[in-house]
């Protein structure tokens, strides 16, 4: 008998000053993704982005210690402007993540909920959520000049 080790999982959600379609425009789009996505300082570049489900994606990302790394993934689930859902790893890792993303129209703008789940340690879960905190405030940048 084999048993699963339990996964972690974190949630996030923010109002941002932007229509649902922006936001989800900010996610699929890879001129305005490869200006805000990563923590400050990261520069983040688009080679792939086949938005349809099964479809993949892949980015580069060059941070600001210097190390540069990949991050690819694929579509699982696509509702625009409300809901994208994505798996997510990283180049020489073998752990696979899911990214669910619902945008929900608000009075002042859009609300963003990030569910970021399958972590199988604290330590990763951690590092991910300090990362979307970062990037979702480079987001809210991003959209208040837009």
């Amino acid at each position: 008998m084999t048993t699963q080790s339990p996964t972690l999982s974190f949630s996030t959600s923010k109002v941002l000053a932007a229509t649902p379609e922006q936001v989800f425009k900010a996610f699929t789009d890879p001129q305005w993704y490869g200006q805000w996505w990563g923590p400050e300082g990261t520069r983040a570049e688009v080679k792939q982005l086949d938005l349809e489900v099964g479809g993949a994606y892949r980015v580069d990302m060059n941070m600001p210690d210097g190390n540069s790394t990949v991050m690819f993934g694929t579509y699982q689930e696509i509702d625009p402007p409300r809901l994208l859902a994505y798996s997510l790893a990283w180049e020489g890792e073998g752990m696979e993540t899911l990214v669910t993303l619902e945008i929900e129209p608000h009075d002042d703008g859009a609300e963003l909920t990030v569910t970021h789940e399958g972590f199988t340690d604290q330590v990763r879960a951690d590092q991910h959520e300090h990362g979307w905190t970062s990037s979702l405030a480079r987001l809210e940048e991003l959209l208040s000049e837009n």
